[in-house]
């Protein structure tokens, strides 16, 4: 394999994971709208967010791995963090529980890794810097 093949396959992964956070945000607002409609369907959307994140998570850990990313450790603990998160939430919202205003902030919480740890990441992959 090349550089320029390296570099385009890199380009093309991060595309990718800019596309999956748009995918993971919008199942936090689907989230949020079975809460406000009390929807039955709120266990289920969970599942798909914990399943997406997960899946979404693993492929940023390969990445990061295969690019020597300095801030690995901190980037998977944040990962980890988020995962928790949400599975505190989703059994929580399985008993009644109001979880609201608590998955608004894990939306913002998603937000800023995005903008924050995600955006050095991919500036990396796509820069080579």
């Amino acid at each position: 394999m090349t550089t320029s093949n390296w570099t385009h396959e890199a380009a093309v992964a991060a595309n990718g994971i800019t596309l999956e956070h748009g995918l993971q945000l919008g199942l936090v607002d689907e989230v949020l709208k079975a809460i406000e409609m009390k929807s039955t369907a709120l266990d289920s959307l969970f599942g798909e967010l914990l399943t997406m994140s997960d899946m979404h998570f693993g492929t940023e850990e390969v990445l990061m791995r295969q690019h020597s990313y300095p801030k690995y450790h901190l980037h998977v603990e944040e990962h980890a963090r988020l995962l928790d998160l949400m599975r505190g939430l989703k059994v929580r919202a399985a008993t009644g529980a109001p979880v609201k205003e608590e998955v608004g902030a894990l939306r913002r919480q998603i937000s800023a890794h995005i903008d924050g740890l995600d955006g050095e990441f991919e500036t990396l992959v796509r820069t080579g810097a």
